[in-house]
């Protein structure tokens, strides 16, 4: 089961990975939407599944909600445009990641039924990917370029090159950040998920860091310590972990990004009726339009 959770957890945090293997192309010369690649998340994605059938058996007791039913609905209407494609090679292509996608949707669906995955830890590991993904965009912005990370799928970057998504502030191309994702939008609708998941994090610590608070220093052990010590570090790593999310999000100026963030951030506090959270998100939110305003109100 250790084997099933390590490639799950594994395939989660390198979802905005781009690493990968040109097997094959449909065209003449290069084209990214008529070549067919060999994806690091691909591979992972068949060990996850192969794992998940042989420790869990879940393959053979996935259960079909009306969810899921919309889900094979969705993979029979791609079958079916399969049929008209221009190029059937590269529907077919197409066709066979998306059913894999597919399956693994429906997989991690039973192992949340069955207990096997944790929606806290799955958090935590697209929020730890997000950081991560943040501090890679945040400093393609500041040295405006790529850093040379290829072989995680970074695109080679400048506000000189053609193609690269920029903005104009005083009538000088600024490079968005892109981090390992083909565009900055799609790394903007990463990270409102990432944020997500830490404000999910951040509202769960505090409801449960008072439950490990030293009472008996005389009866307390080295254990109780470290795990006081690590609860209480979390008041500090998940908050700046959102300072950093909320910066790489700010940089891409995505705004379609920026939007949907601060639509799903306010219901979330709603219906969490976490104030913490909101006065925290608030004055990152106030810190970064004061220093970042002049790159800010030229996009919005």
């Amino acid at each position: 089961m250790k084997v099933l959770k390590a490639f799950f957890y594994l395939l989660v945090f390198s979802l905005p990975f781009g690493t990968r293997i040109l097997l094959g192309q449909f065209t003449v010369g290069f084209h990214e939407y008529e070549a067919v690649f060999l994806y690091a998340s691909d591979i992972l994605m068949v060990l996850f599944l192969f794992s998940a059938a042989i420790y869990s058996n879940v393959l053979e007791n996935i259960r079909i909600d009306l969810r899921g039913g919309a889900l094979i609905i969705l993979l029979l209407a791609a079958a079916f445009s399969v049929i008209f494609a221009y190029s059937m090679g590269l529907a077919v292509y197409n066709f066979i990641r998306l059913a894999l996608l597919l399956l693994v949707a429906l997989a991690i669906g039973q192992l949340i039924r069955n207990g096997v995955l944790k929606i806290k830890t799955i958090f935590a590991v697209i929020g730890v990917s997000a950081v991560f993904q943040s501090l890679i965009g945040i400093a393609q912005f500041f040295k405006q370029s790529s850093l040379g990370l290829g072989i995680l799928g970074e695109s080679v970057l400048g506000p000189t090159i053609g193609g690269a998504a920029k903005i104009i502030v005083e009538g000088a191309p600024i490079l968005r950040a892109y981090g390992t994702l083909p565009h900055p939008n799609v790394l903007g609708a990463f990270l409102t998920l990432g944020l997500l998941g830490l404000c999910y994090l951040f509202s769960r610590n505090y409801e449960n860091i008072r439950k490990y608070e030293i009472k008996d220093i005389s009866r307390t052990t080295l254990r109780d310590y470290i795990i006081v010590v690590l609860r209480q570090a979390q008041r500090l790593i998940i908050p700046i972990g959102i300072f950093i999310v909320m910066l790489g999000l700010v940089l891409t100026f995505s705004r379609s990004a920026w939007l949907i963030t601060g639509i799903i951030t306010l219901i979330v506090i709603i219906i969490a009726r976490n104030w913490k959270l909101a006065v925290l998100v608030s004055a990152i939110a106030l810190i970064l339009f004061s220093i970042l305003n002049p790159y800010i109100l030229s996009r919005a």
